[in-house]
């Protein structure tokens, strides 16, 4: 610990020996964290969503709308076998495959809770 003592106090004279010393090590950072922290965006938009709707009733559709108006998803629908569904991620054509299951709808609206499968582009 003294150690670590003796070595603060050392810098902490290098500081007062050097005024430009002290704007490098401690204004700069300070700037940067203020210019850069509203300047990068960390949250994630308009991602690839592609959809599979089995069920295509009212509800699933009224999802699907929900999902696409939050503007965090491109929604587009799927076409063609269930199995090229991890394709699509894979070759990069969407980062989310939505499947949505037949009874989706009916579920909902029994009051049960239903559930979709998603698939993630890892």
């Amino acid at each position: 610990m003294t150690r670590l003592g003796h070595l603060l106090t050392k810098e902490v004279l290098q500081l007062r020996r050097d005024r430009r010393l002290f704007g490098i090590l401690v204004v700069a950072p300070i700037l940067q964290l203020l210019v850069l922290g509203y300047a990068a965006r960390t949250d994630v938009r308009e991602i690839d969503l592609a959809v599979r709707d089995l069920d295509r009733s009212q509800e699933s559709r009224g999802y699907v709308s929900a999902l696409s108006s939050s503007g965090y998803f491109t929604v587009s629908g799927l076409a063609g076998p269930e199995s090229r569904d991890a394709e699509r991620l894979v070759t990069g054509d969407a980062g989310l495959v939505l499947v949505i299951p037949e009874g989706f709808g009916g579920d909902l609206q029994r009051g049960r809770q239903s559930s979709v499968q998603v698939l993630v582009d890892g």
